[in-house]
């Protein structure tokens, strides 16, 4: 299982979030995945972390990417310390 933990705070900006999750969605695309053997998930962090900024450990290429690229800019203050918690 790998879970990526995403800065989304006010420092990474609007166009290179959408950089970032285009470049975690070519990842999420090239992993050897089949069946339950690799899966993936993602947490996005600023001042907190919302239900919104979660993607759930999953092994499903198509709805990785499409899940990655629907998730919203945040755009707060940085809390790594939530994003890992």
């Amino acid at each position: 299982d790998i879970v990526l933990v995403v800065d989304g705070s006010a420092s990474i900006g609007a166009a290179n979030f959408q950089k970032l999750k285009r470049n975690i969605a070519d990842y999420a695309l090239s992993l050897p995945v089949s069946g339950n053997d690799i899966n993936l998930g993602l947490v996005v962090y600023s001042s907190s972390v919302a239900s919104t900024g979660k993607i759930p450990l999953s092994s499903e290429k198509a709805a990785l990417e499409a899940a990655i690229m629907a998730l919203p800019y945040p755009e707060a203050g940085t809390r790594t310390d939530i994003g890992i918690n």
